[in-house]
């Protein structure tokens, strides 16, 4: 690696992963990648609002393509030139792809939130202005580590979904979610919800095996559903060490108007519904047949059955000054 990616190594020590580190104010140059179907589609107005943040000589940028192998696009780019930073300038699915290589080239991200779903950028108090958002790695700020769910060789930062809500994530086009955002997912999960089943889990949880009847299994590194400011549970950080599993156990439209109910109070606790679970090292789930799956709203496939593993501070995120 470049001796210039000082910025990643410094921040890359997992001995530290609770312990924010001050980022320098800088004129190193960065590389956002960008998906150009994220949010509104408009990529002119996106490069106009990355210009106005940052210049037009701080950053490059690199086109999200279906069919590209971003892994090895991102580390070539560094090969050709040193970027002390790289840029995920879309919704949640973005940051997840350029998050998960950058576990492995040791360069902090910067999340530019871009798109329809943005969890994961709220979550770490990132600002929602994309020309706010792209300017902290040179204006300085600090390099959290937050945790991975890494599960066939992919690391996730916000949740693995099994069941109805996968299915949601199936079923919503590209240009629903352009056309209504959040209101999207929750038109499609109502329909989707009338026709399904809980289905019978065999869930381990770091060892110990049991048996659930789940409509919906969630492995939650983040505690926003993304939607309605809805949340699987108001404790859950992304850099606790931690993976929080969610069982829903919902079979009719009241149950799940109960389920909503209790996640928009904070009440999750209370209600029997829902059960929670905490896992440190490892998830494995298995079910008599091949379910949906996600992985921050990407859709998954042939994971099954489903093995999952937590990865403490996997990850530099740079954000604001605390």
């Amino acid at each position: 690696m470049n001796k210039n990616h000082e910025i990643g190594k410094n921040k890359m020590n997992k001995s530290d992963s609770q312990q924010p580190v001050r980022v320098q104010k800088t004129d190193m140059k960065g590389l956002i990648v960008f998906n150009p179907t994220a949010g509104d589609g408009e990529t002119d107005t996106l490069k106009a609002q990355l210009q106005e943040g940052l210049g037009e000589e701080q950053f490059d940028l690199l086109k999200l393509d279906d069919d590209m192998s971003l892994c090895t696009e991102l580390s070539d780019a560094l090969k050709r030139q040193s970027y002390h930073w790289v840029g995920a300038a879309g919704g949640d699915g973005t940051v997840s792809k350029v998050g998960s290589c950058l576990v492995d080239l040791e360069l902090p991200l910067v999340i530019i939130p871009a798109g329809t779903g943005n969890a994961i950028a709220e979550a770490l108090g990132i600002p929602e202005e994309i020309e706010k958002a792209c300017r902290l790695p040179v204006d300085g700020g600090e390099g959290r580590r937050i945790d991975a769910i890494r599960l066939n060789g992919h690391n996730y930062f916000l949740q693995v979904g099994i069941g109805l809500e996968a299915l949601t994530m199936q079923k919503t086009t590209s240009e629903q979610k352009s056309d209504f955002g959040e209101l999207a997912y929750l038109w499609t999960a109502a329909k989707e919800a009338l026709d399904w089943e809980p289905q019978e889990l065999e869930v381990t949880i770091d060892g110990k095996r049991q048996t659930l009847e789940a409509s919906e299994l969630i492995l939650a590194n983040i505690g926003s559903v993304g939607v309605m400011d809805l949340h699987w549970g108001e404790d859950i950080k992304p850099d606790d060490g931690r993976l929080d599993v969610v069982a829903i156990n919902a079979r009719s439209a009241g149950d799940y108007a109960r389920v909503i109910t209790s996640l928009a109070r904070g009440s999750q606790a209370d209600s029997d519904l829902i059960k929670i679970f905490h896992a440190y090292e490892k998830v494995l789930v298995e079910s008599g047949k091949p379910l949906p799956i996600h992985g921050d709203g990407e859709d998954l496939e042939d994971p099954w059955p489903l093995e999952a593993r937590l990865i403490p501070g996997a990850l530099t995120v740079i954000v604001p000054n605390s």
